[in-house]
């Protein structure tokens, strides 16, 4: 199994609370105290950490990331 974050919905650990803390900032858009949001952030550290993962290949100029929630049901058309 590959991870670069992980996202920990029980636990009571400074982790598990960082984790948190971090999927809130994330969804809610929020700018970090270094001026930057958080999915910028968490886009230049996968940046710089890309080439340790097997999945490389798969991010180059014409990539496209599209999200999707696990926890909602697909509706049809969405994409």
């Amino acid at each position: 199994m590959v991870l670069f974050l992980s996202y920990s919905v029980r636990g009571a650990s400074q982790k598990a609370e960082e984790s948190k803390s971090t999927m809130r900032n994330l969804k809610q858009g929020n700018v970090l105290n270094s001026g930057i949001s958080t999915l910028e952030y968490i886009a230049q550290a996968l940046r710089k950490e890309i080439k340790k993962y097997p999945f490389v290949d798969f991010f180059n100029s014409d990539t496209i990331l599209v999200f999707i929630p696990k926890s909602s049901l697909p509706i049809p058309g969405m994409l």
